[in-house]
């Protein structure tokens, strides 16, 4: 997405000028704890795809942590070895 560069009209203009946009992708890579790194987005799609795969990432790991938890404690029960 980021070798496509932004749509035409969609260009995010690097000024002090914190649109909405720019405070959801703040707020959830702060929040997410993934943080920004040497390498990130700077398209508009960039950003997007980055929010979504946080996202998705954060829901699939909080929904499936219970089942891992049960999963190890069962081993060290000595339940789930066969």
């Amino acid at each position: 997405l980021e070798n496509l560069g932004n749509p035409p009209g969609w260009e995010l203009e690097e000024s002090s000028h914190l649109s909405f946009f720019k405070s959801l992708w703040f707020v959830t890579v702060t929040v997410s704890t993934v943080g920004y790194g040497d390498i990130s987005p700077v398209s508009f799609l960039g950003k997007a795809a980055g929010i979504v795969f946080i996202v998705v990432g954060v829901y699939f790991f909080s929904t499936n942590i219970s089942h891992i938890s049960m999963l190890l404690q069962s081993q060290v029960d000595g339940n789930g070895r066969y």
